[in-house]
């Protein structure tokens, strides 16, 4: 089985461990192509060549950076060339990758198989798509669900949201943790004692924007009964509000502003803390899609505190503590409890350690993949030059 994989998190060789471990599986030949160069925030993620044997192609794209308009003009010269059974593209229905995607299909390869991927929870209305010109994200979801052979939901709303519209092909499967960059800490006995002293760290990770509650935070930390430091690590244009904030709250000397690191970087950071907080609050446009942090706090032997937004309780479960979206009070109340209850803190480590290993470690998730790709290969010919099969 040949799967041909195109995926913009790929650009950087560190993140290709997943498609690494799926290339070893029994009959399975990975080929991944990924952009060339990939805009991100305020800085170009450039292509790094591939270390091992895993074959990886970049491509030029076409508005590189922008997730749902993205394309690549040199798609459809590689699928013909690769021949793939199976074409799995990193997008959402309504991209335009997504669009590009199906119309491979529907015009040079009719019996390969096209998975898409969809992180979504939001329903939206024909023509309410947050983008501009969103009549061409309807018209690519529409064309999509009626071409792709399967959706690889990300969470369990995008799977029931398509089968809302009709396409009952969603199998979830939740995105693979790289447990060799995520470990459970050495036992520290000072952690096992109660977190008033010595001081507990306390910590964020991700973007500094209004839908992630780093101001509920704050407020919660500020009236706190026990000592903490405060660590907030990743950059956004709500960084200067929040340490204004802080300095209202007077908590400034309390925290550790540390800017955004390289993913292979964040293990370290989360495990330094005591506590991982994700405080995300929903909006219009948008609602915790998954909360990748959870994991890899979960993975390090992090206790986790988080808010009900979105798809967080289906991740955390029993590894951590939920509060209501938007209450700083009781994110206040669950900091405390988890601060002062050393069996709360040892249980939520031992549910998070099972969960990434069951559920979202490299090698569960690759074999659920593995299963979905060589159970929906139904291709038994060959593209010719021309594009027909032979």
């Amino acid at each position: 089985m040949k799967l041909l994989a195109v995926d913009q998190d790929c650009v950087h060789a560190a993140d290709r461990r997943f498609w690494r471990v799926l290339n070893f599986f029994p009959s399975c030949r990975v080929v991944l192509a990924v952009p060339r160069i990939w805009s991100e925030g305020d800085r170009d993620l450039v292509y790094e060549p591939e270390p091992s044997e895993l074959r990886v192609i970049p491509m030029r794209p076409v508005w590189g950076g922008k997730s749902h308009r993205a394309f690549y003009p040199a798609l459809p010269r590689i699928v013909m060339r690769e021949q793939p059974d199976v074409l799995y593209v990193n997008a959402e229905p309504e991209s335009f990758l997504g669009a590009e995607a199906a119309c491979i299909k529907r015009l040079l390869a009719p019996r390969m198989s096209l998975h898409v991927m969809s992180w979504r929870n939001i329903d939206y209305a024909r023509g309410e798509f947050p983008y501009a010109l969103s009549f061409l994200n309807d018209i690519a979801e529409r064309l999509v669900l009626r071409t792709a052979d399967l959706c690889i939901a990300r969470n369990q709303t995008a799977a029931e949201i398509f089968r809302r519209k009709g396409f009952h092909r969603s199998v979830v499967i939740p995105p693979a943790l790289d447990d060799t960059l995520f470990t459970p800490r050495p036992p520290d006995p000072a952690r096992g004692a109660e977190m008033a002293t010595p001081r507990a760290v306390i910590g964020y990770v991700g973007r500094l924007v209004r839908e992630k509650g780093v101001d509920l935070l704050l407020q919660a930390v500020a009236s706190l009964d026990l000592e903490y430091s405060l660590h907030i690590v990743g950059g956004g244009p709500e960084k200067s509000a929040l340490e204004a904030l802080a300095g209202d709250l007077g908590i400034a000397e309390k925290i550790t502003w540390v800017p955004a690191v390289p993913h292979g970087q964040v293990g370290r950071l989360i495990s330094a803390m005591d506590i991982l907080v994700l405080p995300s609050r929903t909006r219009a446009h948008w609602k915790e899609q998954f909360g990748r942090v959870l994991v890899e706090a979960m993975a390090c032997g992090v206790p986790v505190v988080a808010s009900d937004s979105g798809e967080i309780p289906h991740v955390l479960e029993k590894a951590g503590l939920l509060f209501p979206e938007g209450d700083a009070g009781a994110l206040r109340t669950a900091l405390q409890r988890m601060m002062t209850d050393r069996d709360l803190r040892e249980s939520c480590v031992r549910e998070g350690i099972r969960r990434v290993s069951q559920t979202y470690s490299l090698a569960s998730t690759a074999e659920a993949h593995y299963r979905l790709f060589v159970d929906t290969d139904r291709r038994d010919g060959r593209i010719d030059k021309l594009g027909r099969f032979e």
